[in-house]
């Protein structure tokens, strides 16, 4: 009897544990954590009935299931009030909201520029200020999840194997969730020009040809955000710098540059000759700077703006494919981008497809700016759940370096290195280290084409020497 009782507690604490969930995704934090708190007491009742059994815990076998039951039983009111934590996180942040007139706080927002101003700043500016209490959250997460991580299964009944996969199933996830999230809340004011406005230059690198930050960079973009809100952005040929400032450059190029381009001078296209992507960025502020301040004539115009750069990121065509899939496919040209086709028939389109068409070859990527035109005016109004769709897709790309980050400012660089973003290259001297580094100088994209493989060995000579033999295959 005392059995079922405890049985029954636990199926009300997964029912309202369930209707939480829904509450959450309804943006209804207040009843979320009612539905939360329920769930805790539920849980407790649960472990009151079953502590009767605590007597049988010197017994071999059934004392390990009666101690281990327990202790389920009390890590799962730890993650719920954790949970219970973030959630009033949620209730405060709907207060702020409320003070600069959203009157119905978080479940009052459809798209996030219906918001003022003073409201997308207090939004963005309340989660920045409970970073502090996600932190603490997490430390307790991780906590957790070290003891259920070492807490076998072996010997346990079947149910409380479920039981036990499942609720580390759930820590891991919200502690996996919560270390992704805490970085963005810390850099989110400053990156999305909440203290100011910032310019950021765009660099699209084309994985077809390769170079060593990841690809050539044959597109770039600039960016104004003000509030939250992209305000200005301009895309452009690469060579739309380099050209007008051929003659003046006198920068003396890498040597293979010379010998397989024969470069006079090293220009924007081929900066990130570098794989530190810091190093290469930096570099390109530098060469950005110096072009576009060469004097403009009625034959060679300098278009490209004037801007002092806050910061860079660099793309490949996954972002753009991600963007795709989630705002939909874009018609340009009578030609349709589909998340399948979009890389292909772009390049198509820039390479080939423009000659026929009749484009100029200075307006041959204009298709490019027309697309991103598309997808910024459907990014405008997209709606939350397309926006946070859009937020783990960026996170994941960002995990994959499909997106690197730089910051002028040392303190984002240092969160943007911390989290892998910023493709920056740490050696450490009591290691040891090989890195292959791809530079496609034939203007051909085949990098996807081609099959590598390394093979990187050590062995000792007769002298005792250490000595290192690196094979790379390319197929």
């Amino acid at each position: 009897l005392v059995s079922a009782q405890a049985v029954q507690h636990g199926a009300r604490a997964k029912t309202a544990v369930e209707d939480a969930q829904v509450a959450v995704a309804e943006r209804d934090f207040t009843r979320a954590g009612e539905e939360l708190a329920l769930a805790s007491r539920e849980l407790e009742a649960a472990s009151l009935k079953l502590s009767v059994f605590r007597v049988l815990q010197p017994l071999p076998w059934v004392g390990r299931q009666v101690r281990v039951t327990l202790e389920l039983l009390d890590d799962g009111r730890e993650a719920l009030d954790v949970v219970r934590t973030i959630t009033e996180i949620g209730i405060d942040i709907e207060s702020d909201l409320r003070a600069v007139g959203v009157a119905e706080g978080l479940t009052d927002i459809g798209t996030f520029k219906d918001l003022s101003p003073d409201a997308r700043r207090e939004l963005v500016m309340a989660l920045h200020r409970a970073v502090p209490d996600f932190e603490q959250a997490k430390a307790r997460l991780d906590r957790q999840r070290v003891v259920l991580e070492g807490l076998s299964d072996r010997g346990l009944f079947f149910g409380l194997q479920l039981a036990r996969e499942e609720l580390l199933t759930q820590v891991r996830l919200l502690d996996d969730s919560l270390t992704l999230l805490i970085p963005v809340l810390q850099v989110l004011p400053d990156m999305g020009g909440f203290n100011g406005a910032q310019h950021y230059i765009v660099f699209m690198q084309n994985t077809g040809e390769l170079r060593p930050t990841g690809g050539f960079w044959g597109t770039y973009g600039v960016l104004r955000i003000e509030d939250g809100e992209i305000v200005d952005i301009v895309t452009d040929d690469i060579y739309a710098v380099d050209g007008p400032s051929e003659g003046f450059v006198t920068t003396p190029p890498p040597a293979p540059l010379v010998q397989y381009l024969s470069a006079d001078a090293w220009y924007l296209r081929d900066a990130n000759w570098s794989p530190d992507v810091p190093t290469s960025v930096r570099r390109a502020f530098a060469f950005y700077d110096a072009q576009t301040g060469v004097p403009a004539t009625e034959e060679r115009p300098v278009t490209a703006p004037r801007v002092a750069f806050d910061g860079a990121s660099l793309i490949t065509p996954e972002i753009g494919v991600q963007l795709i899939r989630s705002l939909g496919n874009v018609t340009i040209r009578d030609v349709e981008f589909t998340p399948e086709t979009c890389f292909d028939a772009l390049e198509y389109e820039v390479e080939q497809g423009f000659v026929d068409r009749g484009i100029l070859v200075e307006n041959r990527k204009d298709i490019i700016g027309e697309m991103v035109a598309i997808l910024f005016e459907r990014l405008q109004t997209a709606d939350t759940e397309t926006l946070g769709e859009l937020v783990d897709a960026g996170l994941n790309l960002l995990a994959e370096n499909d997106i690197v980050l730089y910051s002028q400012d040392p303190d984002m660089q240092r969160i943007f290195e911390r989290e892998g973003w910023a493709g920056d290259l740490r050696l450490n001297a009591q290691h040891d280290h090989a890195m292959v580094v791809d530079a496609n100088l034939a203007a051909l994209k085949t990098d996807t084409e081609i099959q590598r493989a390394y093979t990187y060995s050590i062995t000792k000579n007769v002298d005792g020497d250490l000595i290192a033999n690196l094979q790379i295959n390319y197929d």
